[in-house]
């Protein structure tokens, strides 16, 4: 077809433009893979129209979503794989360039019965649908937004199916004629800079330009055949890819110094420790000599330097917990954000780090550590120099004779990775060497994001950016951390994402504005344990006796009091990163420190006990009702349909630039990891608007005696819309797209829709 398109004799002699070509492509896995051979068809089709949708259908037994931009990940027992994003996402995985795709969508509504009238929810269970349209005469279809994703994108387009399926007369909606393809229209025109006004996560870290929208629409030629069509639907087992609680890593750091507060109350000893709270135990730190390229202690109390029988310390104290506990990896951890200088040195030659590697192993041995975690913040211009390192640690590790005459396992070798793009080692092929072939896992220092050299009150580790607030930078989560790293290659069983129990302890320039984003002078607040400015423990905070504010947007817990401010984890921000991880196939959740936590159990009460975080966490890793296996549904090729998808893993789009970040989070906050994107800074400080708003759903209404359908708007963005219908003899579950909701329907689940990219990334095929 292509060749004959481009040997049309009519471009020569009429001057007529080659004929356009372009195909229908599906959207389930299985039929992409088995139906196209990708690479080969994007060098000769103009575009392809993705017909996204029918993920839900009459063939369902429970209630969903016909062609949803994202998937519901809040319920587990649904697969990821049935939604519009996921299916672009995966088309683009295949090698088709973003500007090649049309994402389609539907004017259809889906009518379904449901088996009780007192479950009306989404994933409610359903019968045979008995709701017929009095005009198309379609069981359990009606004929009654997807631009701003797809400019955003960058896709090629919008296709529509089809004309007749909307409102086309406009005596219906009440709309004029055409509502939702004129709201298609009316926002593929808006020329509002997308990335500058609307920073979603999922965007290219490379700002391009936003190339002409293309408006497709197809005739339904077909429209009576659907029914039949649907007949030759076929049964797909979703299995969504979850990591399981067995190997969900729970690593915990203990520092050597926190037995030495100047507040007897706050010191912490190793055996304060509950040798099952975690899976791995990280000693921080041990001394590196650069003169002898060896291990030393750096505390006196650490080891007192005798052998064998006679040797004692912290370090053998630790290493003795795994008598209790013998499932527990203890590893020994190096550098840290004020002794990683060293590591230049003794990573400087390759005779240099054999010798260092060989020590280290010794060391490790005689004191009965399992492994050895690098903490070097950071390597930046050494970073070829960090990744011979641990070539040579891991040869080393390999070679250790231990493992076949004591029939020791190998030494564990971690590192602690940085929270920010511009200190994240950024060679993809470095990395992927490092994280597949060098290390077991890698630490991610995902908090401190915000500090005490902040400008605004923020977050110190929120799950998911601030996309409410476009000034913020998306950058600034957990979720876009875990990605950038995914992008760069690291493989996501490898990634342990890291938390912590400190609280960030801000000074107000008003106390009439507490609200996050308020503006902030240096921090006057020192804890009485600790007395660290600007840096509470959990003790500390719960000591406080706030009244903590939740923010559903970011995960995360913030509180007030006069002129002070305080963001913080809880129990349940905790069980939100657990579940987050667990839903993208992380290798587990890194914890620092455990002194942090309310170890004594007597400061957050509430019946917590001791260390109420790190017990959410485990809690929360060991329920299996976050990775249960979805059901299965059964998929169609209704029409212009394809099966449902199944699990992937794509490359992460990342976000805009509108706060540039420059300084990245350490473990301890000693720079920043956020620049103040506030671009009027007058604005700013008068600002009083709280950014905890909190969105009403919409919801379409019925009285039970009329036919009369009203719409309450009481919110400005909604995704989907559902009903109980109660003017059919059976409850009704109707599924459709609004006006509104085709312009803003990306607004409201922004945050969900990391956890849907993170999905892509981590899905093994």
């Amino acid at each position: 077809m292509r060749l004959e398109f481009e040997n049309d004799e009519a471009i020569r002699t009429k001057n007529k433009s080659r004929l356009v070509l372009s195909i229908a492509g599906a959207a389930g896995k299985p039929n992409i893979d088995e139906s196209y051979n990708v690479t080969e068809i994007v060098k000769y089709v103009d575009f392809i129209n993705v017909m996204a949708y029918d993920y839900f259908g009459t063939w369902s037994k429970v209630s969903g979503f016909t062609g949803s931009l994202f998937s519901r990940l809040s319920d587990p027992t649904y697969s990821p794989e049935l939604s519009q994003n996921w299916t672009i996402q995966y088309w683009m995985k295949k090698g088709v360039p973003p500007e090649k795709l049309m994402m389609g969508t539907t004017a259809t509504a889906l009518a379904l019965t449901l088996k009780s009238s007192s479950n009306h929810n989404i994933g409610a269970p359903v019968i045979n649908s008995t709701i017929v349209g009095p005009v198309r005469k379609m069981r359990g279809q009606l004929s009654y937004s997807e631009v701003k994703y797809a400019k955003a994108m960058r896709l090629g387009g919008i296709m529509f199916w089809t004309y007749d399926l909307d409102d086309f007369s406009g005596n219906h909606c009440g709309q004029g004629k055409f509502p939702l393809l004129n709201a298609i229209k009316d926002a593929a025109s808006n020329t509002d800079n997308l990335y500058s006004t609307y920073n979603t996560e999922y965007q290219n870290m490379d700002m391009i330009s936003i190339s002409k929208t293309k408006i497709l629409f197809t005739l339904n030629r077909d429209s009576q055949d659907m029914e039949t069509n649907a007949i030759m639907s076929i049964l797909v087992l979703l299995f969504v890819r979850y990591s399981n609680g067995s190997d969900f890593k729970r690593v915990c750091y203990y520092t050597t110094w926190s037995n030495q507060l100047q507040e007897i109350s706050g010191r912490f000893y190793i055996k304060d420790i509950d040798p099952f709270l975690c899976t791995h135990a990280v000693f921080a730190f041990a001394k590196v000599n650069t003169d002898n390229l060896r291990l030393e202690r750096l505390q006196v109390d650490d080891d007192n330097g005798l052998a064998y029988s006679k040797a004692a310390g912290k370090l053998y104290d630790f290493t003795n917990m795994k008598q209790t506990n013998p499932k527990l990896v203890t590893l020994l951890s190096i550098g840290g954000a004020t002794s990683s200088e060293a590591l230049h040195n003794v990573a400087e030659t390759p005779e240099r780090r054999k010798t260092f590697a060989e020590n280290c192993r010794i060391y490790l041995r005689d004191r009965n550590f399992d492994g050895f975690d690098i903490d070097w913040e950071y390597p930046k211009a050494f970073k070829n120099t960090f990744t011979e390192l641990l070539k040579a640690m891991r040869l080393e590790f390999e070679n250790d004779e231990a493992i076949r005459t004591k029939n020791k396992s190998r030494l564990v070798l971690s590192i602690a990775g940085a929270a920010g793009k511009p200190i994240t080692l950024t060679n993809p092929t470095m990395l992927q060497k490092l994280s597949s072939i060098y290390v077991d896992f890698i630490n991610v220092m995902a908090y401190d994001y915000f500090g005490t050299w902040s400008k605004v009150s923020g977050f110190t580790g929120s799950l998911f950016s601030r996309l409410s607030d476009p000034t913020y930078s998306p950058e600034l989560s957990q979720n876009w951390t875990i990605h950038y790293w995914m992008k760069l290659g690291a493989p996501p069983e490898k990634l342990v994402m890291g938390t912590t129990a400190t609280a960030l302890a801000l000074t107000l320039k008003s106390s009439s504005n507490h609200n996050i984003g308020a503006p902030v002078m240096n921090s006057t607040i020192v804890g009485p344990v600790r007395k660290m400015r600007g840096q509470l423990s959990y003790s500390e905070l719960c000591d406080k006796r706030l009244s903590g504010i939740w923010d559903d947007e970011q995960k995360y817990t913030y509180a007030y009091s006069g002129n002070q401010w305080f963001a913080y984890n809880t129990k349940r921000s905790m069980i939100e990163k657990v579940k987050y991880a667990k839903a993208m196939g992380l290798g587990g959740i890194m914890f620092w420190t455990y002194d942090l936590d309310d170890f004594s159990g007597n400061h957050c009460g509430q019946g917590q006990g001791k260390f109420p975080l790190l017990n959410a966490i485990k809690d929360a890793a060991s329920n299996t009702s976050f990775t249960k296996a979805p059901t299965t549904i059964k998929t169609t090729t209704i029409a212009r349909t394809t099966k449902a998808p199944t699990t992937i893993k794509t490359t992460t789009i990342a976000p805009t630039t509108i706060a540039r970040t420059t300084k990245a989070p350490t473990k301890k906050p000693s720079n920043s990891q956020e620049i103040v994107a506030k671009m009027n800074v007058t604005s700013l400080e008068n600002s009083t608007e709280s950014q905890n708003t909190r969105t009403e759903p919409t919801y379409v209404s019925t009285a039970a005696t009329t036919e009369t359908t009203h719409v309450t708007t009481e919110a400005t963005t909604t995704e989907f819309i559902t009903t109980t219908i109660r003017t059919t003899r059976r409850p009704a579950f109707i599924v459709y797209n609004i006006n509104e909701a085709s312009q803003f329907k990306i607004c409201n689940v922004l945050w969900l829709t990391m956890i849907i990219t993170s999905m892509f990334v981590c899905g093994g095929d």
